[in-house]
């Protein structure tokens, strides 16, 4: 391309038909991988970022951002670019790329390998048995549980086969789970995944310290468990609705003079990674 001096042009990464316009707010759109446009803000900042050093990107819901890439060809032409840039310019001449893809089967349209090394997706947790509709306390949290497929969606005991981008195969592609945010304080308990009227985050982020600590190591262990390359993300910084301020702020791990507010986890975290070997 020629240079230009200008910016991007978000209107110009929109699906022409109107799909996923203000998804997430006004103007918060969901972006057509098929636009040029889209394409070079996707390479542009994934160089910006391996130039910084970052050597894993995760690059969104990618089915939805695909939503009209036919057997995901322009995914693997920006996805390819990334990978080769990263082989003059990544600290370890690589750079690992997930997603949120919810069956995990997101192929190169070139020769069938998986076009990301592992796959994302939320933790998809289920309100636990026994529990009533209660206010959290210190000594009464808002107990909830993972329970494979409680959501058609999640990523549990899928037994994904695949070949990863630099060729290894296996009969269970590698996942991470995380604490999903999407809005908060939802204050919709009615689906199977309800979580007390919050995003999974803020669920986890408002349920007192005892308990938080407990769920990271229960969760993990559980999920080592199944025995198919799949982990936790532990949480560290994220949007969040905070009882405490009443309002939509960030949960934060600890809390230092670097980092005000912050919940003092960060040593159950170190802890529950130690937990499963």
């Amino acid at each position: 391309k020629k240079d230009e001096n200008r910016n991007f042009d978000n209107k110009k990464m929109v699906f022409k038909n109107g799909y996923g316009l203000n998804q997430w707010g006004d103007g918060v759109n969901i972006p057509d991988i098929t636009q040029e446009e889209t394409q070079m803000f996707f390479y542009y900042k994934a160089c910006t970022y391996i130039d910084m050093g970052y050597e894993s990107l995760h690059l969104g819901q990618a089915n939805l951002i695909g939503k009209q890439d036919t057997g995901n060809k322009c995914w693997t032409k920006v996805i390819g670019m990334i990978r080769e840039y990263a082989k003059t310019h990544a600290r370890r001449k690589y750079v690992l790329l997930n997603c949120h893809f919810p069956t995990q089967r997101f192929m190169s349209y070139d020769d069938g390998k998986m076009l990301v090394d592992f796959n994302a997706f939320p933790l998809r947790l289920k309100i636990a048995d026994g529990q009533k509709d209660h206010a959290v306390s210190e000594k009464n949290p808002q107990k909830m549980s993972i329970v494979p497929n409680t959501a058609s969606d999640s990523t549990y005991r899928k037994g994904i086969k695949g070949t990863s981008p630099s060729g290894w195969t296996t009969d269970n592609y590698p996942y991470l789970v995380e604490f999903d945010n999407w809005g908060g304080l939802t204050g919709d308990n009615t689906k199977a995944e309800g979580y007390w009227g919050y995003d999974e985050i803020s669920w986890y982020a408002n349920q007192p310290q005892w308990y938080r600590h407990q769920v990271l190591t229960e969760f993990n262990k559980q999920i080592a468990s199944y025995n198919e390359n799949g982990h936790m993300t532990m949480p560290g910084h994220r949007t969040a609705y905070l009882l405490s301020q009443k309002t939509q702020s960030y949960y934060r791990c600890n809390n230092t003079k670097y980092c005000e507010n912050g919940q003092g986890d960060e040593d159950a975290i170190i802890a529950a990674y130690k937990a499963v070997k």
